[in-house]
């Protein structure tokens, strides 16, 4: 450690207040300017190294002849300019679906009003002298529609709490490529609601069928039950897909939740109230009637197919979610 300026030939230097009594100078005490060496260093039959003097790069209070102190190097100085990617955002976006109170209460209340709801309609039927051995699939259906009213402002507040919050600000300076942020929420809430669609599904026509054996009709094979709780899980997975595109473009959850109530519950209703071919349109093509459709209710000869009902949705998804993605390049957060 080097000195800009030497100290005075004397001390204490020159208009100084006297030391106090009884204060004797240490000898060698002030320090003369230059360096002195110390006694043992360096050691024998060793030089300092070419281009430093003993006692540079020492911290204060290092002994002579100490190596020169570097930096200590932790783990976080090596990833710290480590660019987020989509790994990163994937482990983001599963912690905030999971640790949301919104989400969280709402896959609550559909993982337990659907089989409730199943458990209920099924006792009812279970008094009856003959119950046909398919009714179970019915009931489950019914109660899907339970579900249905769920999943929608699930895929809402995924989004919508994230704008109310300004959390989306903090994500998007965490990884400014917006694409990139919305491409992982799109993923982890695709897979969650799906695998989560699916388990309830199946658990709710597990508890129908366990309720309700039935004891009149065909039965359904174990095949068509396994099929039925997988194309369900789909369609509400496409449902919860749809709803937060809306979620995205809106940027609010109350207007994006009573849109898409509005698309689930107005067509049909109106069905209902006008009748005729207009009526028989938007039954056959409404949220509610695509969700029975996969559980081989409504089915008609001149109407859509569950698997019609999946494309369908799935390619309306596909558009809302384009739209989402051109709205979040070209706006601010």
């Amino acid at each position: 450690m080097s000195v800009s300026q030497p100290y005075p030939p004397t001390y204490p230097p020159q208009g100084a207040p006297a030391p106090a009594p009884g204060y004797a100078p240490q000898p060698g005490f002030p320090p003369q300017s230059g360096y002195a060496p110390q006694p043992g260093f360096p050691p024998q039959g060793q030089t300092p190294p070419q281009g430093q003097m003993p006692g540079q790069g020492q911290m204060p209070g290092q002994f002579p002849g100490q190596p020169p102190v570097q930096p200590a190097r932790t783990p976080g100085m090596a990833g710290a300019a480590e660019r987020p990617n989509l790994l990163h955002a994937l482990v983001s976006e599963s912690t905030k679906l999971w640790t949301t109170r919104s989400t969280l209460w709402l896959l609550i209340c559909a993982t337990l009003s659907m089989p409730v709801f199943d458990f209920l309609l099924s006792s009812h039927y279970s008094g009856l002298e003959e119950v046909a051995r398919s009714q179970f699939m019915s009931d489950s259906g019914y109660g899907g529609i339970i579900a249905l009213l769920l999943y929608a402002p699930l895929g809402v507040m995924v989004i919508a709490a994230e704008y109310s919050s300004g959390m989306i600000r903090n994500t998007l300076i965490a990884c400014p490529r917006r694409g990139r942020v919305l491409t992982a929420k799109v993923l982890m809430l695709f897979f969650g609601s799906l695998v989560t669609g699916i388990a309830l599904s199946a658990f709710s026509l597990l508890v129908s069928h366990a309720i309700l054996p039935g004891n009149f009709g065909d039965s359904v094979s174990t095949g068509t039950t396994i099929d039925t709780a997988f194309r369900s899980g789909l369609y509400l997975s496409l449902v919860t897909m749809f709803s937060f595109a809306l979620g995205t473009m809106l940027k609010r959850s109350a207007p994006a939740i009573v849109i898409m109530l509005g698309l689930i519950f107005v067509p049909f209703v109106m069905a209902i109230l006008v009748g005729g071919n207009i009526g028989e349109k938007l039954m056959n093509y409404s949220f509610i009637s695509g969700l029975l459709y996969q559980y081989g209710e409504m089915v008609q000869d001149t109407g859509p197919t569950a698997t019609d009902m999946l494309v369908y949705l799935g390619a309306a998804t596909a558009v809302a979610l384009a739209g989402a993605y051109a709205l979040l390049l070209s706006r601010d957060a």
